[in-house]
């Protein structure tokens, strides 16, 4: 688990999300690596970079690093 849901718009919600969150800190370190794995996993450059290059050249025609085909220079 990375997060805790609450629906938009409801004070209450998050308060109750926030209290639940504050009623079990033992699990707050498994929850950070989780988070952290998944940050490390999903957003790191080479990710972003192999997610958004597709749609980089289709609007463009370029590759967003400036590379040909086949990843060359």
């Amino acid at each position: 688990m990375t997060g805790t849901l609450f629906a938009p718009g409801a004070p209450d919600a998050i308060a109750e999300a926030l209290a639940g969150l504050f009623d079990d800190r033992a699990q707050w370190p498994a929850r950070r690596e989780a988070a952290r794995a998944y940050v490390l996993r999903e957003r790191g450059w080479a990710t972003n970079i192999a997610r958004y290059a597709p749609v980089y050249h289709g609007l463009t025609g370029r590759h967003p690093l400036g590379l040909a085909a086949g990843g060359r220079a």
